[in-house]
């Protein structure tokens, strides 16, 4: 089938429009190449996570649209046009449910300060009544929808990990640096030498302490993605398989 006919947004228009609104911490786009589906309409879907910042049905302690701050907010669109109603019996919707997205250490996720971004683009959307309110969920479209959603999690799960993992770094140099002072005076007393070389040198050795540590986080923060893509590889085989 020709997939030429299909015009999507685009990543860049997505990823414009989406920080001017939502001004977040973090998002992830993912434009995917066209498929087919009911053995050849051609279709793509375009998605997008965004984390904090704005994002999410409401943020700062507001409301948006009517919406309790800080919940999930799933914005869907078809062939660029939004779809505002009857969400639940949406593809879109079914996709996001049947993620696991504490995978991408984004537990309880109706409770997260995230927005997700889906637009279906086909030359025939098979929606699930006449009133286009919402995409039948078919299992090619929901397949493919899950895969954007999830390279768009593993970027939010690496920068999630990488923010966690600064927190502990300075936590640890903040609790080495709060006692050079009473160890340096201690060991002043003990050997006589002067306190204000103690404290340079403990200071030197904590920052090279942390260094190492910081060092070893580096591999483990590879080796964390490297196990979280296994891990979808696996979800992948197993759904195949049943």
């Amino acid at each position: 089938p020709d997939t030429n006919i299909l015009q999507p947004i685009g990543e860049v228009g997505i990823e414009k429009a989406l920080k001017n609104l939502l001004q977040p911490e973090k998002m992830k786009v993912v434009g995917r190449k066209p498929k087919v589906f009911r053995g050849g309409i051609p279709f793509l879907v375009e998605a997008a996570v965004a984390y904090a910042g704005k994002a999410g049905a409401g943020y700062s302690g507001e409301e948006r649209e009517g919406r309790p701050a800080g919940k999930l907010e799933i914005l869907r669109y078809a062939n660029r046009t939004p779809l505002l109603f009857d969400s639940g019996n949406c593809a879109i919707s079914e996709a996001v449910k049947t993620i696991d997205w504490n995978r991408y250490d984004l537990k309880d996720l109706e409770n997260q300060p995230v927005s997700i971004f889906v637009n279906f683009t086909s030359v025939y959307v098979p929606y699930t009544g006449a009133g286009k309110l919402a995409i039948s969920a078919e299992e090619e479209i929901v397949e493919e929808i899950r895969f954007a959603l999830m390279e768009c999690g593993r970027e939010i799960s690496l920068y999630l990990h990488s923010m966690q993992k600064a927190a502990d770094q300075e936590e640890r140099r903040s609790i080495f640096i709060r006692y050079v002072e009473e160890i340096a005076e201690a060991l002043h007393d003990i050997t006589g030498k002067p306190k204000a070389l103690l404290v340079e040198k403990l200071t030197l050795l904590a920052k090279e302490k942390t260094a190492l540590i910081e060092a070893k986080e580096e591999e483990n923060g590879e080796k964390f993605l490297e196990e979280l893509e296994e891990s979808e590889e696996k979800g992948f085989r197993e759904e195949g398989e049943s």
